[in-house]
Protein backbone atom coordinates (compact mmCIF):
# COMPACT_ATOMS: atom_id res chain seq x y z
CA UNK A 1 0.00 0.00 0.00
CA UNK A 2 1.48 3.64 -0.68
CA UNK A 3 2.37 5.67 1.44
CA UNK A 4 0.79 8.79 -0.25
CA UNK A 5 -3.18 8.60 -0.54
CA UNK A 6 -4.35 10.86 -2.76
CA UNK A 7 -7.27 12.66 -1.07
CA UNK A 8 -8.48 14.03 -3.99
CA UNK A 9 -9.64 10.27 -5.17
CA UNK A 10 -11.82 10.32 -1.74
CA UNK A 11 -15.20 11.74 -3.57
CA UNK A 12 -15.60 8.05 -4.99
CA UNK A 13 -15.90 7.13 -1.93
CA UNK A 14 -18.37 9.36 -0.08
CA UNK A 15 -15.70 10.78 2.21
CA UNK A 16 -14.40 14.25 2.09
CA UNK A 17 -10.57 15.06 2.54
CA UNK A 18 -11.52 16.87 6.08
CA UNK A 19 -13.15 13.71 7.44
CA UNK A 20 -10.48 11.54 6.11
CA UNK A 21 -7.57 13.70 8.32
CA UNK A 22 -9.60 13.80 11.06
CA UNK A 23 -9.91 9.76 10.91
CA UNK A 24 -6.39 9.42 10.18
CA UNK A 25 -5.19 12.37 13.21
CA UNK A 26 -6.94 10.50 15.29
CA UNK A 27 -5.43 7.25 14.53
CA UNK A 28 -2.04 9.17 14.91
CA UNK A 29 -2.97 10.72 18.40
CA UNK A 30 -4.42 7.25 19.63
CA UNK A 31 -0.90 5.29 18.57
CA UNK A 32 1.13 8.25 20.26
CA UNK A 33 -0.97 8.59 23.37
CA UNK A 34 -0.82 4.88 23.55
CA UNK A 35 3.40 4.91 23.73
CA UNK A 36 3.22 7.26 26.60
CA UNK A 37 4.33 10.50 23.81
CA UNK A 38 3.45 14.01 24.56
CA UNK A 39 3.60 16.10 21.05
CA UNK A 40 6.68 17.97 22.59
CA UNK A 41 8.73 14.41 23.24
CA UNK A 42 7.13 13.30 19.65
CA UNK A 43 8.72 16.26 18.17
CA UNK A 44 11.86 15.62 19.88
CA UNK A 45 12.42 12.45 18.39
CA UNK A 46 11.83 13.95 14.80
CA UNK A 47 14.39 13.63 12.85
CA UNK A 48 14.34 17.14 11.95
CA UNK A 49 13.19 20.74 13.66
CA UNK A 50 9.71 20.02 14.22
CA UNK A 51 6.77 22.36 16.54
CA UNK A 52 4.89 20.33 18.47
CA UNK A 53 1.50 22.73 17.44
CA UNK A 54 2.27 21.52 13.87
CA UNK A 55 1.08 17.81 15.24
CA UNK A 56 -1.63 18.97 16.68
CA UNK A 57 -2.43 20.31 13.16
CA UNK A 58 -2.46 16.98 11.74
CA UNK A 59 -3.98 15.03 14.78
CA UNK A 60 -6.88 17.16 14.93
CA UNK A 61 -6.93 16.71 11.05
CA UNK A 62 -6.43 20.71 10.11
CA UNK A 63 -3.69 20.06 7.67
CA UNK A 64 -2.70 16.80 5.67
CA UNK A 65 1.19 16.66 6.81
CA UNK A 66 1.87 14.77 3.37
CA UNK A 67 3.93 11.70 2.56
CA UNK A 68 7.25 12.52 3.75
CA UNK A 69 6.10 13.34 7.41
CA UNK A 70 3.74 10.70 7.43
CA UNK A 71 6.38 8.04 6.74
CA UNK A 72 8.37 9.99 9.64
CA UNK A 73 5.77 9.96 12.21
CA UNK A 74 5.06 6.31 11.67
CA UNK A 75 8.34 5.44 11.60
CA UNK A 76 8.73 7.12 14.63
CA UNK A 77 6.12 5.43 16.17
CA UNK A 78 6.75 1.67 15.17
CA UNK A 79 3.69 1.51 12.83
CA UNK A 80 3.30 -0.03 9.20
CA UNK A 81 1.02 1.53 7.01
CA UNK A 82 -1.13 -1.37 6.72
CA UNK A 83 -1.92 -1.27 10.37
CA UNK A 84 -2.77 2.32 10.10
CA UNK A 85 -5.04 2.60 7.21
CA UNK A 86 -6.61 -0.21 8.06
CA UNK A 87 -7.79 0.80 11.17
CA UNK A 88 -5.47 -1.10 13.72
CA UNK A 89 -3.71 1.40 15.60
CA UNK A 90 -2.16 1.88 18.37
Amino acid sequence: MPLYVGLGHLSSTGVTAKEFRVWFGSQMRAARTARGLSMSALAHDWPVKIDPGQIGEWERGDVWPGPDKVAIYLEVLGLTPEEVFSGRCP
